[in-house]
């Protein structure tokens, strides 16, 4: 059991240490604490969060890597950061949080269809 669990972890490392990287478009906006961010139909949606100066941010960016484009989208109504935040139904959700360095209970929903 040792010997096929050993030769399983060799064999994951081997593949992992020869996977590549590579370089995307790169996120046109402040650097981020705490971001929050989903996935809606193969697009990545990325805002909020705070920068090193604790200035809050309420903005939404769309990565589409089928075009290796950012898109600004439509700004939360509150700058909200370190939101629980998830998709259901095609539909972002942000739950929770920090707005403006205070706790927060509230419950935020992101329609990409809407663009609001």
């Amino acid at each position: 059991m040792k010997f096929v669990l050993f030769t399983f972890n060799i064999l994951v490392f081997s593949f992992l240490a020869s996977a590549n990287w590579n370089q995307r478009a790169i996120l046109p906006a402040n650097g981020r604490v705490i971001p929050n961010s989903f996935v809606i139909n193969d697009k990545a949606y990325v805002g909020g969060g705070f920068d090193s100066y604790i200035t809050y941010y309420n903005d939404l960016w769309e990565y589409d890597p089928a075009l290796n484009t950012w898109t600004q989208k439509a700004n939360s109504p509150a700058a909200i950061g370190g939101a629980c935040s998830f998709s259901v139904f095609n539909k972002g959700y942000l739950v929770c949080g920090w707005i403006n360095g205070a706790n927060t209970s509230g419950v935020y929903e992101y329609n990409p269809v809407s663009n609001t």
